[in-house]
């Protein structure tokens, strides 16, 4: 007999439209019960208070679910295991679960549990499953190494392989992992490394094809791990009985020899033992990860083939994410080509195009130059090669019979031409005629390329006999000259397809031309407002098709106050109308509106002949001028903000100075002065950060750690940015050093963290993470840079990202999709110079309802290229003389006098510059002059220049809060002091100037005849 309400096997009935319904609404994520397999805690984060349980909880803690429900952790679980549960809980984030085993019971043995929580203010589930799991420890371990969550959430090829690099070297510990990436012509350079801090970096080094010659390639695609525990290991000699030693192939054996060459290689290397797993894609090596250690090493087997499985996996995702990178510059690529072409009021072919059309062409392409060649008659851009170069360049393209030439070596490709042209030139036939092209060309683009040991030496042979490698692997740079960035696929195909003439020749000319010469949309309009005819310029703007009859209030959107039939109306009654429009496009277009009658063969009007010019730069032009207005005001008032602000920090700091200066050291006040003191100095710079960004602060490059910048800047953001909103970071622990302005680098971090704050709506994370990457010359070349290492900061989150036509023009100035007050457009723009500038370049991906990733590069400078620190110590003896200090806020003027007598200076105060004149004249003993800049009447070097009149020889230190871009250049030669300032500094200052000038009059005695 049937249980009541068992369904019996083949008791099925058709599933209704209901059932459906009701299965699209039940609540399967909240079912109330879980399979018998485990037992489920909910515990509250910070207590570990028991807030849910399952039923079979006495399966854990031989309790009833009533005596565990409302209780700590800490009260019913072993010490131990509260104390590795709460190590662990830390690690856990949304959407990842982590596996550990944890002892539930001292009685039993330990069990594989799963954590996992679904927002910040869920409770931990605590899931241990009941069944024993030999392996739980080695997947925990590796799941802890190589966070596949993290790894989703990567988009960039270099990221992907860090990861990998990383995760290996702390699965296996080996002291050195490196990501070698092998070029089409056998040579290789290291993408990525993580190694022991103490070794040398290898990243970014070039290595030889000869180093892997042909034979091993072969053998790396068929043999996918190599393991050498121990270099100087004794070869274990195989024994034959009907197959000769010699002849068994051991292509595929984990335990083959290896060749003493390769063992010399490694030895020279400082390898004693190594471990390489081949990234093969399409039965090519693509590339290699390599371990080294310093010391004989042996790993377990099993170890190895997780870690060839995870590099297999690894190289599968990183090929996707090249395509998916490469994807990303082709759409970038199509979308400015046909921007242009969808904007351009070209003729109906190539011979209309004038010098605007080849310039944005050369521009869209990333082309240095540009020319036509339409037989005879040449048009050129103004940096493009000679007339008589491009003559006998078309002359010999013509002979080709090809369609399009593509190359960055050009002396290389075509020898024969022998002619003084770029490197790199791309060109594509518009017409069937002869000397009918389209040529693009790039300039030559040197770089330097550090090889490990130098390439051209010869392969020597040792005493005994056998090739002995290069013994050195000491950084070898050259230069290679005469190549252009390569011309990568969707370049040549954009130009192939676009170089096609938009009429066949032969073919009659159709209505929709006879406007082609017409630099605005000319609409061919009849009494029912229907749209009849249009030029071709009308056809892209409008995206209107031959023979495809639109009504004219469907294509563009008038004024409400205007009616489209009242419009038709009294045109055809004879009148002319102007007005303005609008496309429906987002953002849309302002269009300025002719409409004239068009009389038929009756002399009768019949139809409207619409112009409608393109307004939309000028009036985007004019919003420009409005908000540079604005942001000038912004300016000035922010500047001058800044300059009050910086003089009661001049006050604070030196009360604080000379406060600590009257006591002990060790006394108990030391550390609150100290504390006002830091938080002085986090206020000025905020004001600096202020004041550059009102354009007030003059930028000034330097040789910058980002990660000690990153580390400042994300504690700021972390009180900006709202609870519901994660801040993670993942920074490299190395120094990242690269040529900027420290506070500019901080001002484009801001924007994009910002920027991605405002992205997410509702909960979300903002990852911030920076390393270094290596741009090999496919990467580099795609973004406009030379190949080598760079530092690569992304700013992600995971909002409602942008769609295509955002994305496009997401640098553009003043473009902004804020509808609120909260978005000027500058932003993004701001930060895209910024990182130029740099010599860097920064890019955006985005997936609508996902999010978006902006990623920055800049080119990385060695730790040694250390700017020349001019700064100087309060080391230097202080001396006796005479200051004149003129400063007409008179707070600021005493404070400053007290320190200035403190460190043992007789100082004479003025508050003007007519009262310093006064002073001078009095005093001829004084021997240094400390000014303010800003003053009424008399600035501060208007007053140098009348102080230095009288005497020449005396020194200056200008001091402003303010900044120093609108000074007179010849005020800036003398030395400037910006408020606040510490006393250290300025006392170093003033003891520099004194040694100078005292120096000075030595040299000048000693000159004199005695």
């Amino acid at each position: 007999m049937d249980e009541p309400g068992r369904r019996r096997r083949g008791d099925m009935r058709p599933v209704s439209e209901t059932d459906l319904h009701e299965c699209d609404e039940e609540p399967i994520h909240r079912i109330g019960s879980i399979r018998p397999s485990g037992c489920l805690l909910g515990v509250s984060p910070e207590e570990l208070v028991v807030e849910i349980a399952s039923t079979n909880v006495n399966s854990l803690f031989e309790r009833p679910v009533g005596d565990v429900l409302g209780r700590a952790l800490p009260d019913i679980a072993p010490p131990d295991t509260v104390a590795a549960l709460r190590r662990s809980l830390n690690g856990v984030r949304r959407g990842s679960r982590v596996l550990h085993q944890y002892t539930w019971n001292e009685d039993r043995p330990p069990l594989a549990t799963m954590l996992s929580q679904e927002h910040d203010r869920a409770p931990f589930l605590v899931e241990a499953l009941l069944q024993e799991d030999p392996l739980t420890e080695v997947a925990a371990r590796f799941c802890q190494v190589f966070d596949v969550y993290a790894l989703a959430r990567l988009r960039d090829v270099g990221q992907i392989i860090e990861c990998l690099v990383g995760a290996i070297r702390e699965l296996t510990g080996y002291d050195r992992v490196m990501a070698y990436r092998f070029a089409d012509d056998g040579s290789g350079h290291i993408i990525a490394e993580a190694a022991r801090a103490d070794l040398e970096s290898y990243l970014g080094l070039h290595y030889p094809a000869s180093d892997i010659p042909a034979q091993a390639r072969a053998l790396f695609v068929r043999n996918r791990v190599r393991v050498i525990e121990d270099i100087a290991y004794t070869p274990v000699p195989l024994a034959g009985h009907s197959i000769s030693p010699s002849n068994l192939d051991l292509s595929g054996s984990y335990l083959r020899g290896v060749s003493p060459i390769h063992l010399r290689y490694l030895h020279n290397m400082g390898a004693a033992a190594s471990l390489s797993i081949s990234l093969v894609r399409n039965d090519r090596l693509w590339g290699m990860i390599a371990c080294h250690h310093t010391t004989p090493r042996v790993v377990a087997p099993s170890l190895l083939i997780l870690t060839e499985m995870l590099s297999q996996v690894l190289s599968v995702v990183c090929h996707g994410a090249e395509r998916e990178e490469q994807a990303a510059l082709a759409a970038s690529c199509a979308i400015r080509v046909n921007q242009l072409f969808g904007s351009f009021s070209a003729g109906p072919t190539w011979q209309l195009a004038g010098m605007e059309l080849l310039g944005s062409l050369s521009a869209a392409l990333g082309a240095s130059s540009a020319a036509l060649v339409n037989g005879a008659a040449i048009k050129r851009t103004d940096n493009a090669p000679p007339r008589s170069s491009l003559d006998t360049l078309a002359t010999w393209l013509d002979t080709t019979e090809q369609t399009s030439v593509a190359t960055n070596e050009l002396a290389v490709s075509m020898p024969s031409l022998d002619l003084e042209l770029p490197p790199g030139l791309l060109a594509a036939r518009w017409d069937q005629r002869p000397r009918s092209w389209i040529l693009l060309f790039r300039d030559e683009v040197a770089h330097t390329v550090t090889w490990a040991g130098d390439p051209t030496k010869p392969v020597k042979r040792s005493p005994d006999g056998l090739l002995a490698p290069r013994d050195s692997f000491r950084a070898w740079k050259a230069e290679l000259k005469g190549k252009a960035l390569p011309w990568n696929t969707w370049e040549v195909e954009a130009l192939t397809r676009i170089a096609s003439p938009p009429i066949a020749p032969g073919t009659p000319l159709t209505p929709w031309s006879e406007f082609g010469a017409s630099p605005d949309s000319v609409l061919l309009v009849d009494a029912n407002g229907v749209v009849l005819d249009f030029n071709i310029v009308a056809g892209r703007q409008l995206a209107l098709e031959a023979g495809v009859h639109r009504a004219l209030g469907s294509l563009v959107n008038f004024d409400p106050t205007v009616n489209v039939e009242e419009i038709v109306a009294s045109v055809l009654d004879g009148e002319l109308w102007v007005g303005q429009c609008e496309s429906f496009d987002e953002p849309p277009r302002s269009y300025e509106v002719t409409a004239t009658p068009v009389e038929g063969a009756n002399e009768e009007v019949t139809h409207i002949a619409m112009s409608l010019r393109d307004v939309s730069e000028r009036i985007r032009l004019q919003a420009q001028l409005n908000q540079a207005q604005k942001m000038e005001s912004i300016g000035q008032l922010t500047g001058g903000l800044a300059h009050n602000f910086n003089n009661l920090l001049v006050v604070i700091l030196n009360c604080a100075d000379i406060a600590a200066m009257r006591l002990e050291p060790d006394h108990p006040a030391q550390q609150e002065l100290a504390l006002i003191r830091s938080t002085s100095e986090d206020a000025a710079r905020i004001v600096k950060d202020l004041m550059s960004f009102a354009r007030q602060e003059r930028s000034v490059a330097d040789h910058t750690d980002l990660r000690v910048r990153l580390e400042h800047i994300t504690q700021l953001l972390e009180r900006t940015i709202p609870a519901r909103i994660k801040l993670e970071t993942d920074i490299s622990e190395a120094p990242l050093w690269v040529t900027i302005d420290p506070s500019q680098f901080e001002q484009v971090i801001v924007n994009l963290v910002i920027n991605a704050r405002d992205a997410i709506e509702k909960k979300g994370t903002i990852f911030v993470r920076a390393g270094v990457t290596y741009l090999s010359d496919q990467r580099a070349h795609g973004r406009k840079l030379p190949p080598g290492s760079y530092v690569r900061v992304d700013v992600e989150d995971t909002g409602k990202g942008m769609p295509a036509r955002v994305l496009s023009r997401v640098f553009e100035p003043f473009f902004t999709t804020k509808t609120d007050t909260r978005g000027t457009g500058l932003g993004l723009s701001s930060c895209h110079g910024i990182v130029s500038r740099a010599g860097g370049h920064l890019e955006a991906r985005s997936t609508v309802g996902k999010g978006s990733l902006f990623t920055t590069y800049f080119p990385v400078t060695s730790a040694d290229e250390t700017t020349e620190d001019t700064s100087v110590e309060a080391t230097i003896p202080t001396t006796s003389a005479t200051l004149l200090l003129v400063d007409d806020d008179s707070t600021v003027r005493t404070v400053t006098g007290r320190m200035l007598r403190m460190l043992g200076y007789e100082v004479l105060e003025a508050e003007c510059g007519t009262q310093g004149m006064e002073l001078l004249v009095e005093s001829p003993h004084i021997d240094l002059i400390l000014t303010d800049q800003i003053m009424p009447g008399m600035r501060g070097d208007e007053f140098a220049d009348a102080a230095q009149a009288e005497r020449p020889d005396l020194p200056v230190v200008i001091m402003s809060g303010f900044a120093f871009d609108n000074w007179p250049d010849d005020a800036l030669h003398r030395r400037f002091l910006h408020k606040p300032f510490e006393i250290k500094v300025i006392r170093a200052t003033i003891e520099q100037l004194l040694q100078e000038c005292r120096a000075n009059d030595a040299a000048s005695a000693s000159a004199c005849p005695g």
